[in-house]
């Protein structure tokens, strides 16, 4: 059977100072701080190959502040910045942010989840760990998104339900689960075909952001036998109703796709994945 689970946030804090950033070393990274603003009234600056609707359900439900950091990260990550100044936020709410980011938004491949942050006056300074250049990055997100594109458009129209099915069942054709570059992210699964949970639930959300239908990432923990595992799946709007599906434990190894976590409830889906938190406006 295969190993289904999320790997642990790797978060590197390796700039954790009080108040200012001190010391010349530190002094010479903020290089050209002074040029940084945290964009309060800065809209979401979409790379032009994402002209259609990314649902982002984590951000909606955030306050204003965190709507702002967000944006800000969004547009830092877009341009590639190497360091992006947001406003001062305490370390949880960093966090937030960037896993909020890096769950709404698959098309985002340059970062990873390491960074590091500092604290200054003028708000806090992130420092992304970027995993590919900027050029790379871009050339796999429009290879990926025209991917998505050809996939949702084979798909059948009309019953919301159907297509979702077909999206479904495509993802854990293209897909065996695995270790690997890019296996944490919707390339992994639908351009390389080796992912794990991460790059199911990513190639999901791509592929229902394209097809239009509201969807979001939820992770929390799941339970084989005895064992609990950090996981992750999705929650899909259908019919006016949030159901929940975990592609990942529908693509067994060496089988034929399966469907047995398709579309369940929340009491059906408590039975082996619980701990999670949705979104503000997912209504349970």
């Amino acid at each position: 059977m295969k190993r289904k689970f999320l790997g642990i946030l790797s978060i590197v804090l390796a700039l954790v100072l009080l108040g200012s950033c001190a010391g010349q070393g530190i002094r010479l990274l903020l290089g050209g701080l002074s040029e940084l603003s945290p964009g309060a009234g800065a809209a979401f600056r979409e790379p032009e190959y994402v002209d259609y609707n990314v649902c982002r359900m984590y951000y909606a439900s955030f306050p204003p502040v965190l709507r702002q950091a967000y944006r800000t990260v969004y547009n830092g990550f877009v341009n590639h910045d190497e360091k992006i100044l947001l406003p001062k936020l305490t370390e949880t709410a960093l966090s937030q942010v960037l896993e909020a980011v890096r769950l709404e938004n698959p098309q985002i491949l340059c970062a990873g989840t390491e960074y590091s942050y500092c604290q200054t006056n003028a708000g806090t300074v992130l420092f992304p760990v970027y995993t590919v250049s900027a050029g790379s990055a871009d050339a796999m997100a429009r290879a990926l998104i025209e991917k998505g594109r050809q996939i949702v458009a084979a798909a059948p129209a009309g019953d919301a339900e159907a297509r979702e099915l077909y999206l479904h069942d495509a993802i854990c054709e293209l897909s065996d689960y695995g270790e690997g570059a890019y296996a944490e992210t919707a390339y992994g699964a639908l351009i390389r075909g080796t992912a794990v949970c991460a790059g199911y639930t990513a190639a999901a959300k791509l592929l229902f952001d394209l097809a239009g239908q509201p969807s979001a990432v939820v992770s929390g923990t799941a339970k084989e036998g005895e064992t609990q595992i950090p996981h992750a799946w999705n929650a899909v709007a259908l019919y006016g109703e949030w159901v929940y599906l975990d592609v990942t434990w529908d693509d067994p190894v060496g089988g034929d796709e399966r469907h047995d976590y398709f579309n369940l409830t929340e009491r059906e889906l408590a039975e082996t994945h619980f701990g999670f938190v949705l979104p503000g406006n997912i209504k349970k």
